[in-house]
This record gives structure tokens, C-alpha cells and sequence, in this order.
């Protein structure tokens, strides 16, 4: 496992697969988005690049927050890569829906968490 600069993202790549996820956060807020902004941007800008971020441990998305998602979509279609969003929550499937319904966020491929997985033994 390989981390990231930033203390909070957990980073793992296998060839063109680019698997970030957070850690010891569960806000993607106005306090942490433009780290992750710089860090995802670094990422997405090598072309044909697949980059998944798994929102497992994300319960709130504020709108500095979805800034971040917006822009790295856009770039993400820029350089010929991809942005997945995956491990979403229910409760933040149902924000993120609220804001693709206004025009406001522009990712494409969003993967529910699978329940099932999460069970606790």
C-alpha cells in the first residue's frame, strides 16, 4: 500500500487503476477540499488514467466538496481518463443525486456501497 502526501488519502494503483480512499475524515468540507483538489489533480491529468475514489468513510459532502468532484470530472474528460466515484452511502447518494438534478455536478459513474460486504462478524 502506498499513501499519499496528504495524511487523510490512502493511494494504491495497479497499472492504470488508481484506487484513493480516505482516512480518520468522514467530511469532504471547505477544510480539507482543496488538498484533495491539488492531490486528485496530480492524478488525473496523466492520460487514460482510471481513478476511483471510494467514498466508503464519507458521510457529508459540502459544496467545496462537490467543487472538487465537478472539477476533477471535468479534467478527468480533458485528459482521456476516467473518475469513478465508489463505496457511495445511501445518505450521500441521495445529496449527490440532489446536485446532478440542478446541473451542478457532472460525474458520470457512481457505484452504490454494497451492503452485503459491510457485514460485521
Amino acid at each position: 500500500m502506498k499513501r499519499g502526501s496528504i495524511n487523510f488519502l490512502i493511494v494504491k494503483q495497479n497499472r492504470r487503476n488508481i484506487h484513493v480512499s480516505f482516512e480518520n475524515i468522514d467530511k469532504l468540507n471547505i477544510l480539507v477540499s482543496e488538498k484533495v483538489k491539488d492531490y486528485l489533480f496530480n492524478i488525473i491529468k496523466s492520460p487514460r488514467t482510471n481513478l476511483i475514489l471510494n467514498m466508503e468513510n464519507i458521510k457529508f459532502i459540502d459544496s467545496s466538496g462537490f467543487g472538487v468532484l465537478n472539477f476533477i470530472a471535468r479534467v478527468s474528460r480533458t485528459f482521456g481518463s476516467y473518475f469513478t466515484l465508489s463505496n457511495v452511502s445511501d445518505d450521500l447518494l441521495e445529496l449527490i443525486n440532489l446536485y446532478r438534478k440542478f446541473n451542478i455536478l457532472e460525474i458520470n459513474k457512481i457505484e452504490k456501497a454494497d451492503v452485503k460486504q459491510r457485514t460485521v462478524a
